[in-house]
């Protein structure tokens, strides 16, 4: 067996293993918080029955909470159509395995065969340091919903515009790019932003359009002013961000962050050690920079008092770390003596 194969091997069993494990905390997470209330039906008095009452409800909910609707939506049917948490389980660990996969290329700039055998372990052990509460954000029904399963969308987005924006694709795969760009536009009010945002300095810089960009721009688009247009948009806002103060804000979020102080404490070292190669990182990573700083905007303005608001930004600032740490750290001795191992056991079993 070549050793290309025994990476990739070991990787699929790395993922596998992960993803069993999330598997059992998922099982022995149980109903909590806003998983009750979002499967019952106020107006029945009971847990929803009926996917005609679900729809009804996520009608209200964008009339008057939130624009938001999948997620909403997904939570009435798991939570509530459904009588255990056993499709939820399944599909959360689908979810998470998808999510590390997608995280893990866009660190490798979609050449996931070049990637170091360590870098899914290390996003994965980076990942559950600096995540947000990680219970309420990627193990409780309503709280993966908002923010595992949007940030996956998200990421997808991401990653399919910066590999095939460029491009010129055939017809499928751009109502593919459109549907993951409506996705991503639809997700979350402060990812969609810093998304965004990013995207808007690309255009500003870049000034650059083909058929793959003009239709993931359209799709996301679409999607972003379905969720900014949302009645209940307004009328939230009035309710739960109503006399705070945007310093408080901003100092409230700036306590919650790891990963984004890391990632930018890095960019100021890497510059003063090498502007050129600065200057050449930041010039490969102008979107996924761009992002992180409007995603950190966006999270100081909109006032959100629980710490799992930063989960989008420490993301990205957790993606960029380790951007940052196989571009200029590759010569990691664990990484030398695994290698080291394995050809040593092809030159043995050969």
């Amino acid at each position: 067996m070549k050793i290309s194969n025994i990476h990739g091997l070991t990787k699929f069993i790395v993922l596998s293993l992960s993803m069993l494990m999330f598997y059992f905390l998922n099982r022995y997470t149980f109903w909590f918080s806003d998983d009750y209330s979002i499967g019952y039906d106020a107006n029945y008095g009971g847990r929803f029955s009926e996917l005609s009452t679900i729809l009804d409800a996520t009608s209200d909910f964008y009339m008057q909470w939130s624009g938001a609707v999948i997620p909403t939506f997904l939570g009435h049917l798991f939570c509530g159509y459904f009588s255990s948490k056993t499709v939820f389980n399944l599909l959360n660990t689908l979810m998470f395995g998808l999510f590390v996969l997608v995280c893990t290329k866009i660190i490798s700039n979609g050449r996931l065969k070049q990637i170091p055998l360590l870098a899914p372990i290390l996003f994965m052990l980076a990942w559950w340091w600096v995540c947000p509460v990680p219970s309420e954000t990627m193990l409780w029904v309503a709280g993966s919903l908002n923010y595992l399963w949007n940030s996956f969308f998200c990421l997808l987005f991401i990653y399919c515009f910066l590999n095939f924006a460029p491009e010129r694709s055939p017809i499928f795969l751009q109502i593919v790019f459109f549907m993951v760009a409506l996705l991503a536009g639809i997700s979350h009010v402060l990812s969609t932003a810093a998304i965004g945002g990013g995207i808007l300095m690309w255009i500003i810089r870049e000034r650059k359009f083909t058929a793959n960009t003009i239709v993931m721009l359209s799709g996301f688009a679409i999607g972003a002013l379905f969720l900014y247009l949302a009645p209940g948009n307004y009328e939230r806002f009035e309710i739960y961000y109503g006399g705070r103060s945007f310093l408080q804000s901003m100092l409230f979020t700036l306590a919650q962050y790891k990963a984004v102080y890391i990632s930018i404490i890095s960019l100021i070292i890497i510059r003063l050690v090498n502007k050129e190669s600065a200057r050449e990182f930041c010039c490969e990573n102008f979107i996924i920079i761009m992002v992180l700083l409007w995603s950190i905007i966006a999270c100081s303005i909109v006032f959100r008092p629980e710490p799992r608001a930063t989960f989008f930004p420490e993301l990205i600032a957790a993606i960029l770390c380790l951007k940052i740490a196989l571009k200029y750290f590759k010569e990691v001795h664990l990484g030398i003596a695994i290698d080291k191992f394995y050809c040593r056991l092809y030159i043995r079993h050969a």
